[in-house]
């Protein structure tokens, strides 16, 4: 009856059927322990090989090629265990097994070699060392130079925004000298002529005459150009600014909107006057003014409601509509000047601006200055 031909393998391969090497050293002591104490020390250097390389590529997987390792570990193992086979092969003579032994490693070292070859090229095109030096050195560089000119960038950003902060101020100075002469001078004047022709035509109403239409006409182009000059001198700076101060200010320009547009508008005001500086009032209530042209140019909203409150030590400035709101693209392309007018006065006073936007409830405009304690002032 057969046997299992597997099992009459593995019987013949492990079966010490031949005399070990020691037989061929005279069992002489000396020659017996030199190569058994060599090749210990071989397969002992061998498996650490393997092992340093499997911890190497573990922590580098970024390396290239790194399959390579472990090839060339796998051979090196190979290696350790054919110096093991002739510890082994001392005493026992199982020449098929270290035979076996020889051939996985012959396979292991072949399979090395031949991956080698069209390996070397692509190893050789790698950077060396003093390469890399370089390439850091000129990234170093780089980035110095980068971090110059932004330094240089920041350095011209911060001189145009004193700038801007310049202009703003004297635009402010311009206007309200401006507005003083339109209002002194002019509306002066128009007063003056005014009364003049009053006094040169004492009968003018109560006898009738050819040029009575005419000269009706003339005292009405009169009151509406005294009326316009008035205007005008508001607008360029109004005059509450300046004498009650910046929440008077403010429900004066919220009741002058509401009687020009129609749309019904509510204000939440301190019950103290606010102790600002001139730059802050001014730019806070220009941001109002901004707001409120563009509720009445874009929004279609039929209630506005402005706010003005100290919170947590800041001062924040509220605008908000309930109309169609503003669509996305144009709050991301940056080319309306209102909207960067506004964030550039608050940025000037070292606060932030938003703007909120929903389909359903409007806009809301909002302006925080921080450091606003001890701005409220108790009123006269």
């Amino acid at each position: 009856m057969g046997g299992n031909p597997m099992l009459d393998f593995l019987r013949n391969l492990f079966t010490s059927d031949f005399m070990g090497h020691g037989y061929c050293y005279l069992w002489r002591p000396e020659i017996v322990w030199l190569h058994v104490g060599s090749d210990v020390l071989i397969t002992l250097a061998y498996y650490s090989i393997p092992m340093s390389l499997v911890y190497f590529v573990r922590k580098r997987r970024d390396l290239p090629f790194h399959w390579m390792f472990i090839m060339f570990g796998a051979f090196i193992l190979g290696c350790g265990t054919t110096h093991m086979m002739e510890v082994w092969t001392i005493w026992y003579g199982t020449y098929r097994l270290a035979g076996i032994v020889k051939l996985i490693t012959a396979g292991l070292s072949v399979s090395t070699a031949v991956a080698l070859v069209p390996l070397m090229p692509k190893a050789l095109a790698l950077p060396s060392p003093a390469r890399l030096a370089a390439a850091n050195r000129e990234l170093e560089q780089e980035a110095r130079a980068r971090e110059q000119a932004e330094d240089e960038q920041r350095r011209s950003f911060k001189q145009l925004r004193a700038l801007a902060a310049r202009m703003q101020t004297a635009r402010e100075e311009e206007r309200a000298r401006v507005a003083r002469e339109i209002h002194d001078e002019l509306g002066q004047a128009l007063t003056a002529i005014k009364i003049d022709l009053t006094v040169l035509l004492p009968n003018v109403l109560a006898n009738p005459g050819t040029n009575l239409q005419r000269q009706q006409a003339i005292f009405r182009l009169l009151d509406e150009a005294i009326h316009s000059v008035r205007r005008i001198a508001t607008d360029l700076r109004p005059g509450v600014l300046d004498d009650l101060g910046l929440v008077a200010a403010i429900e004066w320009a919220v009741d002058e909107f509401q009687a020009r547009t129609g749309i019904e508008s509510h204000v939440n005001l301190p019950d103290a006057d606010l102790a600002l500086n001139e730059e802050s009032a001014t730019a806070l209530f220009r941001i109002l003014q901004e707001a409120l042209t563009n509720v009445a140019r874009h929004a279609r909203a039929t209630r506005v409601t402005v706010r003005l409150a100290q919170e947590d030590g800041d001062l924040a400035l509220e605008v908000r509509d309930n109309g169609r709101g503003i669509r996305e693209e144009q709050l991301a392309s940056g080319r309306s000047l209102g909207l960067l007018g506004m964030r550039e006065r608050a940025i000037l006073l070292g606060g932030e601006f938003s703007i909120g936007n929903t389909p359903e409830s409007g806009t809301t405009v909002a302006v925080r200055i921080p450091g606003a304690d001890g701005m409220l002032s108790k009123k006269n």
